[in-house]
C-alpha cells in the first residue's frame, strides 16, 4: 500500500516563503513568544569583533539594554553598553564569530516607563540648610617668620656671617682718603628642641684706616665693636615671652634698649608688654644705664580679618639726671584689604614748662599717612609725614643745643629760651609705577619743607628696568630732576647688567650731572663711571663689588665697596 501526500503550494512558492524568512530575519529583529512577566526572547546578530569585545544588532529600540545578558550557545555574556541600533557585549573566552546569532531575554519599551521627574524645589528653601564650612587654616598656628630674618627651628641654629670693607680716595682736593673694614657675625639659635629657648647674637667689629684718624670729627662714632643684638628669649614670640638682653627693638616704635621685655596675649588677636631697661650710647652704642626707658605696649593684629588690621599704641618714658625726661605717646595703624594698603601714626610728646626748646607742655610731635595699592600692572603710592625735632635732656646731653631746634634769627635778651619751639619738616611723596613681565616704568615725586628755614626740596624721578626674556641681560636707566634751597641739579644714570650662568652678574653704570648752587652764578657738569660685580656660587654665599669713579669740578674721587656674606 503506498502513501500519497498532496501538496497544496507549489516547490516553487515554498523557495519564495524560505527567502522571505531570510531577508526579514537580516533587516529586522526576531521577536519569540513573550515569557515570563511581560518579558520577550529577542534574537541578535553579531555584526563585528574587536578587542575581545562583540558588536551586536538591534539595540536599546528593540529593547536590548545595558547589563541584558545575550546567550550564544551555552554561553551567556553581558551587555556592557547599547545604542539605539546596536550594543556591545564583553566577549572574555567565549569564540564568536561574525553573523552568529544570539538570544536575549528583554522588556520592551513602553510608552507607561517614561515618567515626569517632580518639579524641582526652589533654591530658597535651602536657604541656611548647610553651616559654613570651617576654614583648615583657622586650626593652624604657624610661626610668625620675622621679614629680613630666617626662621630658625627648634633644635637649631644658623650663623650668618658678613665681611665688607669701604675706601674712599680723594684724587684732587684738600681733603684725604680714609677706609674701613667690618667683620659681622649672627647667631640665633633655639639648641633645646624639648623648650622654646632662643639667643640671638648680632655684633661686628670694625676697623677704621686713615692719617689723623683720631684728630677727624666724629671720632667718637667709630668703635671697633658695635652690638645690635645679644638677649635670651623664653617662650613663643606670638605668645607669652619673655627676653632680657640687649634688645633690638624695645617696642613697634623704639629702638634697642639694654633691659626686658615681657609680653603676653589677650586673645582676639590682642596682647600685651611691658619693657624697661638702660639706653644705649647714641654714638657709639657702648651700655649706658644713665638714663632708664620704661613703658608698656598693646597690640591687636588679626591675620583672619579680612583687611588684616595691625595696631599699636605705646606709651613710654624715661628717667634721666633724677628726673623724669621722655613722656611720649604713639599710635600707628596698618590696614592690607586685598590689594591695597593704608597706614597713618601719630606721635604726641610732653615736656615741662621750663623746657629748654621753648617748646609746647603737649604737643604732636610727629604725624604721618601713606597707601599704596597694586591693580593689574599698575602701582599707586603716596606719603605724608610732619616730624618736629626728638627733644629730651638726655640727648641735649649728647648734641648741641641747635641740632634738636630752629634758633629765633634774634632772641629777646630777657627770655632764656632761643628756639622757635613749634618748628616742624613736612615731607610729600607720590609715585605711580607700571610692571610687566621684562619691564618696569617709575614716576616719583617728592618735595619737602621745613618751617622757620628756607630750606625746601622739589624732586622727580623716572626710571626704567627692562629684562630680556632669558633675563640674561638688562637694563636700568632713569632720570632724576631737583630743586633746593641749596642747589639744583639734574642727572641721567644708563645702567647695563649682564648675567653670566646663574651664579654671576656684571653691571656698567655711567652717571651725567649737571648742577648749580644756588649762591653759584654757572652750571658744572660730573661725571660718575661705575662697575660691579657680583658672585652666588651657593645659595648660602653671596660676594659683590663695586667700584666708582667720580670727576667733577668740586672733587675726583674713587670709592671701592665689597661685602661678602656666608649663611652657615
Amino acid at each position: 500500500m503506498t502513501a500519497q501526500t498532496t501538496l497544496r503550494h507549489p516547490p516553487w512558492h515554498l523557495a519564495s516563503l524560505a527567502l522571505a524568512w531570510a531577508w526579514a530575519s537580516l533587516g529586522s529583529p526576531a521577536v519569540a513568544q513573550e515569557g515570563e512577566a511581560g518579558t520577550q526572547r529577542l534574537e541578535v546578530r553579531v555584526v563585528e569583533l574587536a578587542g575581545g569585545r562583540a558588536y551586536v544588532t538591534p539595540g536599546e529600540e528593540a529593547g536590548l539594554r545595558r547589563h541584558d545578558r545575550v546567550r550564544f550557545g551555552k554561553r551567556s555574556l553581558r551587555v556592557v553598553a547599547a545604542s539605539a541600533q546596536s550594543a556591545l557585549i564583553e566577549v572574555g573566552a567565549a569564540k564568536l564569530r561574525v553573523g552568529q546569532r544570539g538570544l536575549a531575554r528583554v522588556r520592551p519599551a513602553s510608552d507607561d516607563e517614561v515618567k515626569r521627574l517632580p518639579k524641582p524645589e526652589a533654591l530658597a528653601r535651602f536657604s541656611g540648610q548647610w553651616p559654613r564650612a570651617r576654614l583648615p587654616a583657622r586650626d593652624q598656628k604657624p610661626r610668625p617668620i620675622p621679614l629680613g630674618q630666617a626662621l630658625v627651628d627648634q633644635g637649631q641654629s644658623e650663623l650668618t656671617l658678613w665681611l665688607g670693607g669701604a675706601a674712599r680716595a680723594p684724587l684732587s682736593g684738600p681733603a684725604e682718603a680714609i677706609g674701613s673694614g667690618r667683620l659681622r657675625a649672627r647667631l640665633r639659635s633655639e639648641p633645646i628642641a624639648a623648650l622654646p629657648l632662643f639667643f640671638e647674637v648680632d655684633a661686628a667689629a670694625q676697623k677704621w684706616f686713615a692719617e689723623n684718624l683720631d684728630a677727624r670729627d666724629g671720632s667718637d662714632s667709630r668703635p671697633p665693636l658695635w652690638v645690635y643684638s645679644l638677649h635670651a628669649r623664653y617662650g613663643a614670640a606670638a605668645g607669652t615671652y619673655g627676653a632680657a638682653g640687649r634688645l633690638r627693638y624695645a617696642a613697634q616704635s623704639l629702638g634697642p634698649m639694654d633691659g626686658a621685655r615681657l609680653s603676653a596675649p589677650l586673645g582676639a588677636g590682642l596682647s600685651l608688654s611691658a619693657f624697661g631697661g638702660g639706653v644705649p650710647q647714641p654714638l657709639d652704642g657702648s651700655p649706658d644705664f644713665s638714663t632708664q626707658r620704661f613703658g608698656a605696649e598693646l597690640l591687636y593684629d588679626n591675620v583672619e580679618s579680612e583687611l588684616r588690621p595691625r595696631v599699636s599704641l605705646t606709651a613710654h618714658g624715661s628717667h634721666f639726671e633724677d628726673r623724669l625726661d621722655e613722656r611720649r605717646l604713639q599710635l600707628r595703624l596698618d590696614l592690607e584689604p586685598g590689594a591695597f594698603h593704608v597706614g597713618g601714626y601719630a606721635q604726641a610728646s610732653l615736656f615741662d614748662e621750663d623746657n629748654p626748646w621753648n617748646a609746647a607742655p603737649q604737643e604732636l610731635s610727629a604725624a604721618g599717612a601713606r597707601g599704596g595699592a597694586r591693580l593689574g600692572p599698575v602701582r599707586l603710592g603716596a606719603r605724608f609725614d610732619m616730624q618736629r625735632p626728638e627733644r629730651s635732656r638726655w640727648l641735649a646731653s649728647f648734641f648741641p643745643q641747635d641740632a634738636l631746634c630752629i634758633a629765633l634769627p634774634a632772641p629777646p635778651s630777657d627770655i632764656a629760651e632761643s628756639c622757635h619751639g613749634d618748628e616742624a619738616r613736612y615731607l610729600a611723596q607720590a609715585d605711580i609705577g607700571l610692571h610687566f613681565e621684562r619691564v618696569a616704568l617709575r614716576l616719583a615725586f617728592t618735595g619737602s619743607q621745613t618751617k622757620f628755614l628756607p630750606s625746601e626740596q622739589l624732586g622727580a624721578l623716572l626710571h626704567l628696568r627692562w629684562l630680556e626674556p632669558l633675563r640674561a641681560t638688562g637694563l636700568d636707566a632713569s632720570l632724576v630732576v631737583s630743586e633746593g634751597s641749596l642747589m639744583r641739579s639734574a642727572a641721567f644714570t644708563l645702567a647695563p647688567s649682564l648675567s653670566l650662568g646663574a651664579t654671576t652678574e656684571l653691571s656698567l653704570r655711567y652717571r651725567p650731572a649737571i648742577a648749580r648752587y644756588t649762591a653759584d652764578v654757572g652750571y658744572f657738569i660730573e661725571h660718575g663711571l661705575g662697575t660691579g660685580l657680583r658672585l652666588m656660587p651657593t645659595a648660602d654665599i653671596d660676594f659683590s663689588i663695586d667700584a666708582d669713579f667720580v670727576t667733577g669740578r668740586d672733587v675726583d674721587m674713587v670709592l671701592i665697596q665689597a661685602l661678602c656674606s656666608a649663611r652657615l
